[in-house]
């Protein structure tokens, strides 16, 4: 009535709004907010017309709803964007945070194959830069993203395709893609995957994994608690004989404690994987209540 339109700021506010909800129709509501804006357009409104950011938090949104449907949705986005930038629009280029929201969108899926759907992306995103046609680097969001893909997985030999994405991570940084430089979480996250790897034919490499990773870890970066807690949730899930497990867990936390890296989360986990007598007398020794 007063002559007031909602513009662009407008439209991205509430859909932001949609996307900090966690209702559980906000990926619907996002998206039909979305394809209002594009109708509007259509129809001569520029005023609103969507932007980079528009489809992302609606990619975003769709990624965090964790529905079953969730990751197709938020794919499909990510192929318009794409087709508005191969058909010239160059600022509705996917960035990096778009492929890292639709690889983390794969990895919390249950999908059977999640874990090579996400791997999918990442390969995609590399292969754009490399052929020109994206000026989109991979990034360390990216893989970390994927890693925890494949942690996540139900899939065999995730110990091992963590570690192998791991490295050629490693790779990519020390070829020259400074964007891609490993941290802990990128560690910790492959220790995570040889944590919870189920096949019992294949605990005995996941552990070795996993402890070669830790290693590797302590050495290069600043370790912090939450890798000590997948390493010893991994000694503890990986069925180790009994003493070995006790005296290398007994390890890990004297480290921890060097460093000042022992939380109450830290402690949890160290009760929950040794006899009661080991995690008091450690208590005990290091002061550590």
């Amino acid at each position: 009535e007063a002559g007031i339109s909602p513009n662009l700021i407008c439209y991205n506010s509430v859909i932001n709004c949609w996307a900090k909800s966690n209702h559980p129709d906000a990926p619907f509501k996002a998206e039909a907010l979305l394809n209002r804006m594009q109708e509007e357009c259509n129809n001569g409104n520029d005023l609103v017309k969507p932007n980079l950011k528009t489809f992302t938090i609606v990619m975003n949104c769709w990624a965090k709803s964790r529905l079953d449907m969730a990751p197709e949705r938020a794919y499909k986005i990510l192929q318009h964007l794409e087709h508005i930038t191969n058909s010239g629009e160059k600022n509705m280029q996917p960035n990096a945070y778009s492929y890292s929201t639709m690889i983390s969108a794969w990895g919390k899926s249950m999908h059977s194959d999640a874990a090579d759907r996400a791997i999918e992306i990442l390969d995609r995103a590399e292969e754009n830069y490399r052929t020109g046609k994206s000026t989109v680097r991979a990034n360390s969001f990216m893989y970390n993203a994927a890693i925890d893909a494949i942690a996540r997985s139900k899939g065999r030999n995730k110990a091992s395709e963590a570690a192998s994405l791991l490295k050629r991570m490693i790779n990519e940084f020390q070829g020259g893609n400074p964007e891609v430089a490993p941290s802990s979480i990128s560690y910790s996250t492959v220790i995570n995957a040889c944590g919870y790897t189920k096949n019992p034919e294949e605990k005995k490499i996941a552990f070795q994994i996993a402890r070669k990773i830790f290693r590797e870890l302590v050495t290069e970066y600043q370790p912090d608690p939450f890798s000590y807690v997948n390493f010893i949730t991994a000694c503890a899930n990986l069925k180790l004989p009994c003493s070995k497990r006790d005296n290398l867990i007994v390890s890990i936390i004297e480290d921890g404690v060097q460093r000042g890296q022992i939380n109450t989360r830290v402690l949890q986990t160290f009760k929950r994987a040794v006899p009661n007598h080991i995690f008091q007398n450690t208590v005990d020794k290091y002061n550590l209540r």
